[in-house]
């Protein structure tokens, strides 16, 4: 049974890469490089240049020009140094934040403080408290009151009054019809009472 096999990831590859400075303790040219990785560590030679690129960049592997060719080497006491130098950077980021945030908690339990003691604070919120019950009562009463406000009832006696009106004009309009109508066909005007 065969297996089938998938490329490296660019991790696997830059682990391979530093891997093989560390074992052979030695610097390389690109060239020597391109020959050796893909012989003992297994990566694609067309991605070799970039992998060697991206541990540049990342410092995880140094170069220097002499002459015409570039030399490319990493030990594993470049390594360590960096790793120490990263490590002391943090510690300074980290001891910064802590001071920062010593800083921050002293302004708040001052602040804090300052809340708390404060009687006329608590009596301008119990204050701001009952301003706002007293406000939610006026707009409930407002509310009721709206059902019988002047403008409103005057608007529903127009309203009724238009309707009043188009009502007497259609029962004229009804009126006259049947007027004409018994007359035409000589029927009695209470003719409809019967039906």
């Amino acid at each position: 049974m065969s297996t089938s096999r998938r490329g490296l990831s660019e991790e696997e590859k830059r682990l391979r890469t530093i891997e093989f400075f560390n074992k052979s303790n030695s610097f390389f040219t690109v060239k020597d490089l391109i020959k050796w990785l893909p012989k003992t560590k297994g990566i694609v030679t067309q991605s070799v240049e970039e992998t060697i690129k991206s541990l540049i960049d990342d410092d995880l592997i140094r170069s220097e020009k002499i002459g015409t060719t570039n030399i490319i080497w990493s030990f594993r006491s470049d390594q360590s140094n960096k790793t120490l130098k990263d490590f002391e950077k943090l510690k300074t980021e980290v001891k910064a934040l802590r001071c920062s945030n010593s800083e921050f908690d002293q302004i708040v339990s001052r602040l804090e403080s300052d809340r708390s003691k404060s009687d006329e604070r608590q009596d301008n919120l119990r204050e701001i408290k009952m301003l706002k019950r007293d406000i939610n009562e006026i707009k409930l009463k407002l509310q009721q009151f709206s059902k019988s406000d002047p403008t409103l009832i005057k608007d529903k006696i127009k309203l009724c009054n238009d309707y009043k009106q188009g009502l007497e004009i259609w029962t004229a309009i009804y009126h006259l019809t049947k007027t004409d109508f018994c007359n035409q066909f000589d029927l009695p005007l209470d003719f409809d009472d019967n039906i």
